[in-house]
């Protein structure tokens, strides 16, 4: 026994399933969702491209200065990582990213918002390309291509460019999706 209550089971169970980490089936319990299932990835994946595309779009419009320099640096964070060949900051900058945009955008509960399913999102990418591509293939498809699309999108916030970041975050979501195999 873990010597702990049910309460805090229960409520723990009752959050992993509201962030759609688990599934209950009546009479039988809890479960992992698959993450691997193409149809929930599809579903994240469409999660994402809906609410990143506006984010991205509001954003530009918007941005001031000092968010500007706070995107800068995670940026920087993000090609120092790759340089050095750290995919665990990598990727933690990459979500960083995502994040920080969401909540200029929209403040604390839109980053709140897309927390969830970006992580999921991660869990799943990494979980299938990882197994499928190897650790080599893999680093090169996300970390090569990721600094440069990074890279774009952030000149598009800098430069308030609302059309061209959010066509932007589409190919960047997209190039995932077709690894995948969720998207043409």
């Amino acid at each position: 026994t873990l010597g702990i209550s049910n309460g805090p089971v229960r409520e723990a169970v009752f959050r992993l399933r509201q962030e759609g980490w688990i599934h209950t089936i009546g009479n039988k319990g809890s479960f992992l969702v698959d993450f691997s299932d193409p149809k929930i990835a599809k579903e994240i994946y469409q999660f994402r491209l809906s609410f990143e595309t506006g984010t991205f779009y509001s954003l530009a419009a918007r941005i001031t200065d000092a968010q500007i320099e706070t995107m800068r640096e995670i940026l920087n964070a993000l090609e120092k990582a790759k340089a050095q060949e750290d995919m665990s900051a990598f990727r933690k900058m990459d979500v960083h990213f995502h994040l920080q945009v969401a909540e200029f955008a929209g403040g604390p509960a839109y980053a709140q918002l897309l927390r969830s399913k970006l992580l999921q999102w991660y869990a799943m990418a990494y979980h299938v390309l990882m197994r499928s591509m190897g650790a080599e293939q893999y680093r090169h498809n996300l970390e090569g291509t990721g600094v440069s699309s990074h890279k774009e999108l952030f000149d598009a916030l800098a430069a308030r460019d609302s059309d061209r970041a959010a066509r932007l975050i589409i190919q960047h979501l997209g190039h995932i999706s077709r690894l995948l195999g969720i998207t043409n």
